[in-house]
């Protein structure tokens, strides 16, 4: 009887970590990529982990998982995920997005790293 128990109770528990993003009420994010003219893509984290494991560069396009992301566009997300952005100019922006599940809607800002002076001349 216990062992019919533990078998239903770990297929509940696996049914529930299989629930498709919709039904998990993933959080609407707004990216504003600042100043314009940059270009970011995002990755989740398990697949930029997977890179690192496999030996490949996580922030280089030869990991698989970036996708796009354009100034103002909204994307429904849920978890964790890794931000790269660039710009012409030469400045680039690395760092990490956390999105829970009914957070509600957020914005999320890029801005280029600024750049550190070297000291001056003594």
């Amino acid at each position: 009887m216990q062992t019919l128990f533990l078998k239903r109770g770990l297929r509940l528990a696996a049914a529930a970590l299989l629930l498709p993003p919709a039904l998990a009420q993933a959080a609407p994010v707004t990216f504003a990529i600042q100043p314009a003219g940059g270009t970011a893509r995002i990755i989740t984290a398990r697949e930029f982990r997977l890179c690192v494991l496999r030996g490949i560069d996580p922030w280089s396009t030869n990991c698989p998982g970036w996708r796009p992301v354009a100034n103002g566009q909204a994307l429904t997300l849920m978890g964790r995920f890794n931000v790269y952005a660039a710009w012409d100019y030469g400045q680039s922006y690395r760092g990490e997005l956390e999105a829970l599940p009914a957070s509600g809607p957020m914005q999320f800002r890029i801005r280029p790293v600024a750049m550190r002076q070297a000291p001056a001349a003594r």
